[in-house]
Formats: C-alpha cells, sequence, structure tokens
C-alpha cells in the first residue's frame, strides 16, 4: 500500500486486474486509488472485463457506472490531452 500511495502522490495512475483481488494488500491499495488514478485490466486472463469492474465497483462502494466513467474520463485525459 506504501509504495501505491508514494506513486499516487507523484500523480500516477494504477491500474489493477484480476489479480488484485486474490491479495488483501492489493485489494487495500485499490480501495486507496482515487477514481481519477485508477484503470482496470483483464491481465491477460479470460476473465471479462466486466466482472473485474463489478468486483472492483464492489470493493470501492461506487457503482459499476460512476467506475466506468472515472476510468474513461481518465483514458481521455491522459491519450487525449496533446489533441485538444
Amino acid at each position: 500500500r506504501e509504495q501505491a500511495r508514494r506513486a499516487l502522490a507523484k500523480g500516477y495512475f494504477l491500474s489493477f486486474g484480476e489479480r488484485t483481488f486474490a491479495s488483501p494488500r492489493t485489494l487495500a491499495a485499490m480501495r486507496e486509488t482515487p477514481l481519477t488514478q485508477l484503470f482496470l485490466e483483464t491481465d491477460d486472463s479470460d476473465i471479462p472485463i466486466e466482472a473485474v469492474y463489478a468486483q472492483a465497483a464492489a470493493a470501492k462502494g461506487v457503482t459499476v457506472g460512476d467506475l466506468k466513467r472515472a476510468t474513461t474520463e481518465n483514458y481521455e485525459r491522459i491519450f487525449t490531452m496533446n489533441n485538444g
């Protein structure tokens, strides 16, 4: 969690996937990650991204819709900031 806190304090974004839910420490780090610095992924697994979103939303206490909006905004902020 401390490593995640240092990365977040420097403005980095963190990405979490299926393995997050098997590690209490990683899950705690995801819970502490602000929506404005969060991404989700499937980690080369066969699990659908929708399942990752559902688990992450439940763990963070937000709706799947709010989580999707936040990660979309994060993507747009990073990958379109020089195009506007």
